[in-house]
């Protein structure tokens, strides 16, 4: 929000320039975080007939992985897949 607002306050309040001045700061942000190593995560396996699918999602920590969403979604993509 202060990004945005930012934006505006350097724009003189024309909306225009700010959402690509936002977009700008947020693939800047994006970019930072890219070479972050997502090192624990979780491995899916699902079957189907004539078929089996095995997935692996990563995440940063492992708060994320032993979170309940985050493992219905392993299981949901790697059924998805197969």
């Amino acid at each position: 929000m202060m990004d945005c607002k930012k934006a505006l306050t350097e724009s003189g309040g024309d909306i225009q320039p700010p959402s690509t001045g936002c977009a700008r700061r947020g693939l800047s942000a994006a970019a930072k975080k890219s070479g972050r190593v997502a090192s624990e995560g979780l491995v899916g396996i699902a079957l189907a007939p004539g078929r089996a699918a095995m997935v692996e999602i990563n995440a940063e920590t492992d708060f994320v992985a032993r979170n309940e969403t985050f493992q219905a979604f392993v299981e949901t993509a790697a059924q998805d897949c197969a």
